[in-house]
């Protein structure tokens, strides 16, 4: 049987997982704003920024579903993706930090 926890050079698998998303939102953060900055600076040619959408679905794609579900899923896709983006820098930011508690902990407590 496998362990409850992956160890990779003596962390958990949650301190790794949390790591790894870490680093991932940073690398998007940074470079979402890293390139708006450096293109009003005209250090590089601007970009346009990508958004997010408001709808993912349609309830014309689902006539099954409820409205209600779809826009429960639209929000949590519209959420979802504003992070990934880093278009919300506060939402952004408590994930950072939450991600990195999280990690801090795990390794604490093991």
């Amino acid at each position: 049987t496998l362990p409850m926890t992956f160890l990779l050079m003596g962390y958990p698998s949650v301190t790794v997982l949390a790591y790894a998303l870490l680093l991932h939102i940073l690398i998007r953060f940074g470079y979402r704003h890293g390139t708006a900055i450096l293109g009003e600076l005209n250090v590089i040619e601007k970009r346009t920024q990508p958004r997010t959408p408001e709808a993912f679905l349609k309830v014309e794609e689902v006539q099954t579903a409820l409205p209600e579900i779809v826009e429960g899923i639209n929000r949590a896709l519209h959420a979802a993706s504003s992070l990934m983006l880093a278009d919300d820098t506060a939402l952004a930011l408590k994930w950072m930090a939450g991600l990195y508690a999280l990690a801090l902990a795990s390794r604490m407590l093991g």
